[in-house]
């Protein structure tokens, strides 16, 4: 029996199981009978095989109950072991991604409180302080407070943002006031911050309130949240809620009503700027695009092509804030954008730069959701799409459906970046 057909059989053994747990366990049966035999009918690899199951199990799995789902899928990986003969290890493989998937909650977590301070009916209300990169920021941070607020908050006028190099514009109708955390903190302060609560055991992505997040709301607003001097609502509020679906990996139902998305409209542009159209780039090195020899040729290919079309300006930040590495070129048609901001207010300049230009080049991830909150067609870059959560693409088309944006051309290396990027240029020129 060939690989196709041990794994065939092992997944009709978990259909089996599946499919006894469902209210109609024969219709369920037979509508993922019908998937599994198309798919297998037109020869796929093995990884398309693997994306069409997914989503195949996933419909099973949502309707078995959760304390079962782990049960399940271990007693079809026993029965299915027999058929797999020599080639267990591919087969552990398999079932270990799809208990990860049966067992990981896909629903929003109830609301929690005790990130969320209640003070007095006239106070300030503080939203932040937000530390983190700015695509959890545009994508859900933002898009979960209009939605919150809508629901209860007051006006605008009594309502704080708190965040690094953070941009009025991408808060407006949520708050009147923002501050910037650089205006209080040295980047060199703010970095080391974070960097020291990692090492001791924190986490980058605020699941909980530490002392960086005490000390700073402490050092700008006079108090820390437990005095109730103001109400507060913190970044884990956000992340207790959505921590499920990000580890399931599925937006499942729900997930996008929680989340109200609107256009962001730029601020005037700096002096100095290019009179003729012109690109912005803003490219970086993350788990999903690694800096790797090939993918710097494949970023100054990509640069050159665009640069022969029309000037690119390449945005980035003169000092390293997170973990994200600036990709930096010096080449005739390349003018650097960190020329026009320092670290203080860095987003808002930028948001400017990117609001003049004609679109957006970036390696997928916050700058590419700015693009599509301005109205940019864009063209994304990634080299291990794997790396990036599917629920954040998910969220993403919904945000530009929402918004009528224009969409973005998801660009990998090997696919002849140059050319791409000069007709992506030519494109968006007229």
């Amino acid at each position: 029996m060939g690989t196709m057909g041990r794994m065939e059989r092992a997944i009709r053994t978990s259909l089996v199981r599946l499919a006894l747990t469902r209210a109609a366990p024969d219709e369920a049966l037979a509508v993922a009978r019908r998937g599994l035999d198309a798919a297998l009918s037109k020869k796929v690899r093995p990884r398309r095989l693997w994306e069409h199951l997914t989503e195949t199990l996933r419909q099973g799995l949502l309707a078995s109950p959760p304390e079962r789902r782990a049960a399940l899928l271990a007693g079809a990986v026993e029965e299915a072991v027999p058929g797999f003969e020599g080639d267990r290890e591919s087969l552990y493989s398999l079932y270990r991604r799809l208990v990860d998937l049966g067992t990981a909650p896909t629903s929003l977590e109830p609301a929690p409180t005790q990130f969320e301070v209640r003070a007095g009916a006239g106070d300030t209300l503080v939203v932040g302080p937000w530390t983190m990169e700015v695509g959890f920021e545009l994508l859900y941070w933002i898009p979960f407070l209009r939605a919150k607020l809508a629901e209860s908050g007051p006006g605008t006028d009594r309502i704080t943002a708190v965040g690094r190099g953070i941009a009025p514009s991408w808060y407006e109708g949520i708050a009147d006031n923002t501050v910037d955390i650089l205006d209080h903190w040295t980047p060199e302060t703010f970095r080391d911050r974070v960097e020291a609560q990692v090492r001791n055991g924190g986490l980058r992505k605020p699941f909980g309130m530490g002392d960086l997040e005490r000390d700073l709301l402490t050092d700008i607003l006079g108090s820390p949240p437990e005095d109730g001097t103001y109400e507060l609502i913190a970044p884990p509020t956000l992340f207790a809620r959505f921590r499920n679906v990000w580890g399931s990996r599925i937006a499942g139902p729900g997930v996008i009503e929680h989340l109200r998305f609107a256009s962001v409209t730029p601020p005037p542009p700096p002096v100095g700027l290019p009179s003729e159209p012109f690109l912005t780039a803003k490219l970086y090195f993350s788990e999903a695009f690694p800096d790797t020899e090939r993918n710097r040729a494949f970023l100054r290919d990509v640069l050159d092509g665009a640069r022969s079309e029309m000037p690119v300006v390449l945005l980035g930040l003169p000092d390293r804030l997170d973990d994200h590495q600036s990709f930096r070129l010096d080449a005739p048609g390349l003018i650097d954008g960190t020329v026009f901001y320092g670290s203080k207010g860095n987003l808002e300049v930028q948001t400017a730069i990117v609001g003049a230009s004609r679109g957006l080049i970036s390696v997928y991830g916050g700058f590419t959701y700015l693009g599509g909150l301005l109205g940019k067609p864009g063209l994304a870059l990634v080299d291990d799409a794997s790396e990036v959560n599917p629920v954040h693409f998910a969220v993403e088309h919904a945000m530009l459906s929402a918004l009528g944006a224009p969409g973005r051309i998801l660009l990998p290396p090997g696919t002849g970046g140059g050319g791409v990027a000069g007709a992506f240029a030519v494109g968006v020129k007229e």
